[in-house]
Parts: C-alpha cells; structure tokens; sequence
C-alpha cells in the first residue's frame, strides 16, 4: 500500500512495505534586515506582507517597506498632515487594494501604496487591528468595522 509524501524537507513513504527517505533541498534564502541594512529600529512590532510581495515592518521608529532590494522608511514629518502621527508602529495589516493600515499610539492610519499618502481612520486609542475582507478593530470595549468604499467606521453588529 502507497501512503502520500509528507510535506516538508524531508518525505518519508512506504512502498511495498519498504520505508524510504528523500530529503531534497529548497530554494530557500533568508536576509537579515537590521538598521545597519536601513531598518528605521531594530524592534519590529509587526510584519506584513502585500499583494506583490512586499514586505512591511512595523517598529518603534516607523514603518518599513522591504521590495527586496531597498528599504523605505515612513517616519512622521511635521509639517505634512499626510505624514505618520508619530513613529511608534504598533501594528500593521493590508488589503489587496493597495491600503496598508497601521495602528500607531495615535489612532489608526491607512497608507495608500500609490499616493503614499497616510490618512487618518481614528484618532481615538485603539488596542487591536485585524484584516478578513474587511478591516476590524477594538476601540473601547467594542469592534468596529471600516468599510474602505465609504470611508467609514461602523459599530460590528454580531
């Protein structure tokens, strides 16, 4: 009797009641990202990938955009409304439509990828974010919702 390939470095199968080993090699490559590479800090809070791949970390001293080759650090600038509030990045998640949302110390951001240009969802203290559809999160002792067609947050209703 055959018994499917496991998944993973290594598969082990029976066949014919002999037990074999195959253990392959991946294209696997890792890089270690840290300020000495361009990282804004070495705290990352929270990562995230988008829909081209791209990835996102979240730190103490800003977001960070990795496309693989250069890194891109969003920080707050003063005279630009558009800007970060601040620069601690709590947590960040994303929608396959270009948004990129960070909970910051400062209420609840959205980065649209093609502008680069932050806009502000709440100003009011949050404590958690997620991303299924559409965007969730905690503010008080309620969920609320963000519907991102019409710019706005709505009580979740269960």
């Amino acid at each position: 009797r055959d018994v499917a390939p496991s998944r993973g470095l290594g598969d082990v199968y029976k066949r014919q009641g002999l037990v074999y080993s195959s253990l392959y090699a991946q294209n696997l490559s890792f890089y270690n990202l840290s300020s000495r590479n361009g990282l804004s800090h070495n705290t990352i809070t929270s990562i995230y990938q988008d829909f081209r791949g791209f990835m996102w970390f979240a730190t103490l001293d800003g977001l960070n955009l990795y496309n693989g080759m250069d890194i891109i650090v969003y920080k707050y600038e003063k005279d630009n409304p558009n800007s970060l509030p601040n620069n601690v990045i709590k947590q960040i998640t994303g929608d396959h439509q270009g948004n990129i949302f960070c909970h910051t110390e400062k209420g609840l951001l959205k980065l649209n990828i093609y502008t680069q240009q932050f806009s502000t969802i709440t100003s009011e203290s949050i404590s958690d974010i997620y991303f299924n559809d559409s965007l969730y999160f905690v503010k008080g002792n309620s969920i609320y919702v963000y519907q991102n067609e019409r710019n706005e947050e709505t009580r979740w209703q269960n």
